[in-house]
């Protein structure tokens, strides 16, 4: 019986190290994990950057679209009348922007993740 770090020996005389495998695919793995984060980054950064070089255009919600969509979803205050409504953001809205980068960095660092998974794993069948 073989252990999970001793050899196994391959027919036609040649050794093959199971743990070498498992080494270099948590290798594979770890690099994967480094790239899909550092994209997730950069992807959130240049986001929260276009949007407030935006100003608060469509392409601005466009660019931080999770910042926005956490903050629209809290309701606000109207200070307006019933006939025209005029909301204004409070401080939980700002926390809600900002909280956007931390979802943007988990949500572009999975998206990423899962498309070099499928990548590496057809690079592997040819």
């Amino acid at each position: 019986m073989t252990g999970p770090n001793q050899e196994k020996v391959q027919k036609g005389g040649g050794k093959k190290v199971e743990r070498w495998e498992k080494v270099t695919q948590m290798r594979q793995t770890t690099r994967r994990v480094l790239t899909s984060g550092t994209l997730g980054i950069l992807l959130t950064v240049f986001g929260f950057v276009a949007a407030c070089a935006a100003r608060g255009t469509c392409l601005a919600r466009v660019f931080y679209w999770q910042g926005y969509l956490l903050a629209h979803w809290l309701p606000a205050p109207n200070i307006g009348t019933a006939d025209r409504p005029l909301y204004e953001a409070t401080p939980i809205h700002v926390m809600a922007f900002f909280m956007g980068i931390p979802v943007g960095v988990v949500v572009y660092s999975v998206l990423a993740f899962a498309i070099l998974a499928r990548f590496s794993g057809r690079r592997k069948e040819r």
